[in-house]
């Protein structure tokens, strides 16, 4: 008889009528059933198991899962799949059948090529057995293995029964083999474990100790299980070598083999950190200006508090320049020898001096000055009383020169490092261009800031070198102002920028040719006249390149005339030119005996004001007329 797969998935036989069927079915149970009176059960067991099979409809459609293997389903109690579980194979005789796989995500389990047969299926979970009923194949296909496995919970709890956040804890079996499963309590110290039938006990790690367990707990009778840790508020002291508690020193927990329990916490004002230790041996170190300073070990069911001793106290550093005087306002860094920073500065006070607060251990000192760092040696505290460091400083001499040579006053000198990092010193030239700074040893340049440019010394190196040069290479540059037909206009300010438009400090009136001299340094310019209450600008210049540059103003003619109400003509009447922002552009006139006054103007807008009275406003050069009428 040939087998063939129906496109529905079940089992079809070709030539063969539904009663044949029916005692195809009946031989392979007696088949069945013979198995397992030779296994040493009883014939009317096994009809009692097939007749279930075959009268029992399975947990789930037989329609779900193919019939060309058998699929066994892990449950727990719920019947909820569970994933990731080991599932073997077994003759109904009782014999290991030679296969096995893990379950899916759905907790299904597939097996493969099977032989027709009667057959039971075992699956290993937190120690136990859990197993199917016997599977006749291909008759059936499906099985379930019910494990009864349900949420257990577990909870952590210090010495006042108050539940612990975030520990692991692990589940084991009653005689001590993990049982698989673990999780981490939740803020009310309490973990839900997925858990079989049976006795466990549960362990939970805690601040590197693994000694709490809870008592076995039978599952699911005693409903939940509580492991007991002890944990209470244990004050840490941090002190000096006076015994005065030292604040804000990170404290950590340790266990006796120095495995961190992973608290620490921070002292306050008092020197005291109160930290959550649990039961057992531990001992205490402070993270300290870069050194680890240690308590006893103690046990903490004997002891109350722990102690932790620095032996800090005030050492003395002092900055001094090349003389030996000391310099004021200087910040000093304290480092472990090996060049960590401990956290310790401070700024010299008037005699160079500043206390710094030191525990005990090996330390070097480093005073940041003009831009360098100067170092003591490594010093031991036990062994040293004060450090010293030494800058070098002495007097240096900058000065700062024109074209010519010639020394330039009043200009402001900085001092920077070598790599451009201002020193904080800095002075003013005087009569002779000269600014004396006080500058520790070391590279350095100098900056003149003048005329909105920085000009700069090159890089020298004290002590070696006593004194330098800042060449701004200023010289005369001529500015000439003319009209539109070439003529200078006189009494004019000229203001000279940067190209970028910041004032350099430097202007001048024209003469009655239009020519003023300003004295300029080497850069870009562009100059700025302020002519009939309008500004006009040139194109940049570069300096020295350039020696001279020409402003031309655009001009035009007016005839301002001043009438009555009658609309005549008056003479010997004062008119005052406005621009049209109000400004006065100092140009006046006085009417003739047509009562007309002419008056040249830049380009631009105007008003005409005569006894208090104005004009509309109007352009030049698109206006040759202006008629003002008053009263």
């Amino acid at each position: 008889m040939k087998k063939r797969r129906s496109n529905k998935g079940r089992w079809a036989f070709s030539g063969q009528g539904l009663v044949e069927y029916a005692i195809l079915l009946a031989l392979l149970a007696l088949v069945a059933a013979g198995g397992l009176a030779a296994a040493g059960g009883g014939t009317g067991k096994a009809y009692e198991e097939i007749t279930y099979l075959f009268g029992t409809p399975t947990p789930e459609p037989p329609d779900l899962y193919p019939d060309d293997r058998i699929t066994i389903k892990v449950i727990d109690a719920a019947g909820d799949g569970i994933e990731n579980i080991v599932v073997y194979m077994f003759k109904d005789s009782g014999s290991y059948a030679g296969k096995y796989t893990r379950t899916d995500e759905n907790g299904l389990a597939e097996f493969l090529d099977v032989e027709d047969g009667a057959y039971r299926f075992r699956a290993n979970l937190q120690g136990k057995e859990f197993w199917s009923e016997t599977l006749v194949y291909p008759i059936q296909h499906f099985g379930v293995i019910q494990t009864g496995q349900m949420d257990f919970p577990v909870k952590v709890v210090d010495a006042l029964g108050r539940g612990i956040n975030n520990v692991r804890v692990y589940a084991y079996t009653e005689k001590g083999g993990w049982a698989g499963t673990y999780g981490n309590t939740g803020s009310d110290g309490i973990v839900t474990l997925p858990m079989v039938t049976g006795n466990f006990k549960f362990r939970a790690f805690y601040q590197g100790q693994s000694h709490y367990w809870s008592e076995v707990a039978t599952v699911p009778d005693d409903g939940q299980a509580t492991i007991y840790t002890g944990q209470k508020s244990f004050p840490v002291k941090v002190v000096d070598a006076a015994g005065n508690g030292i604040s804000g020193v990170r404290v950590y927990a340790y266990t006796v083999r120095g495995s961190w329990s992973g608290v620490y916490a921070n002292t306050g004002s008092d020197g005291i950190v109160h930290l959550d230790i649990a039961e057992g041996d531990f001992k205490f170190r402070a993270y300290y200006q870069g050194h680890a300073f240690w308590s006893e070990t103690l046990n903490l069911h004997q002891a109350t508090e722990a102690t932790i001793k620095t032996g800090q106290r005030t050492f003395p550093v002092r900055v001094v320049d090349a003389a030996g005087n000391g310099i004021s306002g200087v910040n000093v860094y304290a480092y472990t020898a090996s060049g960590s920073w401990t956290g310790k500065y401070g700024k010299t006070g008037s005699n160079g001096v500043i206390d710094l607060d030191m525990a005990e251990g090996n330390f070097k000192f480093r005073a940041y000055y003009q831009g360098h760092s100067y170092w003591t040696d490594a010093l031991s505290l036990h062994q040293t009383s004060s450090a010293t460091i030494k800058t070098g400083q002495q007097k240096f001499s900058v000065r700062v020169v024109d074209a010519a040579g010639n020394g330039i006053s009043n200009i402001t000198v900085y001092a920077y490092s070598s790599r451009g990092s201002w020193t904080g010193s800095y002075g003013k030239t005087g009569s002779d261009g000269t600014v004396i700074l006080e500058i520790s040893d070391g590279s350095f340049k100098f900056r003149a800031y003048y005329q909105g440019q920085g000009f700069w010394s090159d890089i020298v190196s004290s002590p070696k070198t006593t004194s330098t040069t800042i060449k701004t290479q200023e010289q005369n540059f001529l500015v000439n102002v003319v009209s539109s037909n070439g003529k200078g206009i006189s009494n004019t300010y000229v203001y000279a920028y940067t190209s970028r438009g910041a004032w350099t400090g430097q202007y001048g009136r024209t003469n009655a040719s239009g020519e003023v001299n300003l004295k300029l340094v080497s850069g870009d310019f562009k100059f700025r006249i302020y002519h009939h209450g309008q500004a006009y600008w040139s194109d940049v210049v570069s300096v020295p390149k350039l020696t001279s540059k020409t402003i031309k103003v655009d001009e035009g003619d007016v005839n301002i005339t001043v009438l009555n109400d009658a609309g005549t003509p008056l003479k010997n009447e004062v008119v005052y030119l406005y621009s049209s922002s109000g400004s006065y552009t100092g140009v006046w006139g006085r009417t003739g005996s047509d009562g007309i006054v002419s008056v040249s103007l830049a380009h631009g807008a105007y008003r005409v004001r005569a006894r208090g009275y104005w004009s509309t406003q109007f352009s030049v050069p698109n206006t040759q007329n202006v008629k003002i009428t008053v009263k």
